[in-house]
């Protein structure tokens, strides 16, 4: 294993410690009535969907359609897509936060850093010539584009949310 994939590994287990931290912490402050209860299920019955459908339409197109792009990547993108199917599903239906939550401000500018640093990533990937090997599109080098699209939308959909609930009480 390369000190990158060592550094990739440590930086992905300590990411994933101080987001289950902060959902721990959150989940004693964050509040769902029955109406959100019911929508976050019904958007997970979507996301599931979304990934069923994704999983067997690669499953039957890998070996008949050569794609230029890994095979671990192909189901990182499946995962990121239902997951935004469900992230889209739930801010347009008034469920992503608890009914009492108000401090949105901080997360759009946690997922504009998010955003912004997958996409100094993706340039440092394209300067260097290093975004395809062999003309595939690599699992390191191409999750960073991927991940980038996410948060874009991410933070695209709170962003148009908000600017649509805005002008519904402005009415």
């Amino acid at each position: 294993m390369s000190s990158y994939q060592i550094g990739l590994l440590f930086g992905f287990t300590i990411g994933l410690i101080v987001a289950l931290i902060f959902a721990i912490k959150q989940k004693k402050r964050t509040e769902y009535d029955e109406r959100q209860m019911s929508i976050r299920g019904r958007g997970y019955c979507y996301a599931f969907i979304t990934m069923m459908v994704l999983g067997f339409t690669y499953a039957f197109i890998q070996e008949d359609v050569p794609l230029p792009v890994s095979p671990g990547l192909v189901i990182i993108i499946m995962l990121l897509l239902s997951g935004t199917v469900l992230n889209a599903y739930l801010i347009f239906h008034d469920a992503y936060w608890g009914y009492k939550y108000t401090n949105v401000v901080k997360y759009i500018f946690s997922f504009v850093a998010l955003f912004l640093l997958n996409l100094f990533m993706t340039a440092k990937s394209v300067v260097d010539h290093k975004m395809f090997q062999n003309g595939i599109l690599g699992l390191i080098e191409g999750l960073y584009p991927v991940l980038t699209v996410f948060f874009l939308l991410l933070t695209l959909n709170v962003l148009f949310k908000m600017f649509l609930d805005k002008h519904r009480k402005d009415d």
